[in-house]
């Protein structure tokens, strides 16, 4: 476990910027896997509540500098330190709802939602998916794209670890719209409890373009998406093409008075 050690140097512009400046500090003297103090032991050393030490520690967890373990303690992640200097600023926003299906959101609101080109295939996953899996041997690609109203407006593919020929998950299931990936996991007994998305512009290639019934070269975005477990592992990862006249994303920031 980390030592517990003063930090004078953090300004404490609020009180949750300064218990998260403390804990950052934690972070720093501590290694990857160390656990961090209890929350009341922070709150003492930050001169603050817990209630502030939460909010702090939620803030970190969101970056993904530290893992959370319910009923075990937190811990200081892998990604905690050494961010390339290249590295892209990552400006985070937190969904207030927390992680929900999305073809149950949209049937919440009003539209009918239908699943078509529906593809299963077990081949060597992208790159980005076996660093972010630590896994390089092959994995599930589940193709699905949702239909709004039967227009198509997204494109998804999900990677999922296959385990071989006999491997434990059978990703058939996920072909049902009213499926949706966080509970399909749970009956695997993996308990998804963060959802990390990258968004980004690109060109869809022929085959996400032809499901979306766009012309090809047609620039979309793309939502790179991270299934985190409460263990800290990634456990599947998605790959979301978006029809923007079908369907539209939108970030919402309030003012805090």
């Amino acid at each position: 476990m980390v030592g517990i050690s003063h930090n004078r140097g953090v300004p404490a512009h609020t009180k949750i910027d300064h218990a998260e400046g403390v804990i950052r500090d934690l972070i720093y003297r501590g290694e990857a896997g160390d656990q961090l103090p209890r929350e009341s032991d922070i709150a003492t050393l930050a001169g603050v509540s817990r209630v502030t030490v939460r909010e702090g520690l939620t803030r970190l967890w969101l970056e993904g500098v530290i893992v959370r373990r319910w009923g075990v303690g937190t811990f200081i992640a892998d990604t905690a330190k050494g961010v390339p200097e290249e590295s892209a600023f990552r400006s985070i926003y937190s969904a207030i709802h927390g992680i929900t299906s999305l073809p149950r959101e949209i049937m919440r609101a009003g539209h009918e939602v239908a699943i078509i080109g529906f593809q299963i295939d077990r081949e060597e996953a992208p790159e980005w998916v076996r660093a972010a899996m630590r896994n390089d041997d092959p994995m599930w690609r589940v193709r699905r794209c949702l239909t709004i109203d039967g227009r198509p407006g997204v494109v998804m593919f999900d990677y999922l670890r296959d385990g071989g020929d006999d491997g434990m998950i059978q990703p058939t299931a996920l072909a049902d719209v009213d499926v949706d990936l966080m509970s399909f996991l749970r009956r695997y007994g993996l308990r998804i409890v963060k959802h990390e998305s990258a968004l980004s512009a690109v060109t869809g290639d022929d085959a996400v373009t032809g499901l979306l019934e766009l012309p090809t070269q047609t620039s979309l975005l793309r939502a790179r998406q991270q299934a985190i477990s409460d263990s800290g592992a990634t456990v599947g990862c998605g790959e979301f093409f978006y029809n923007d006249e079908v369907f539209q994303t939108v970030l919402v920031r309030t003012i805090n008075d």
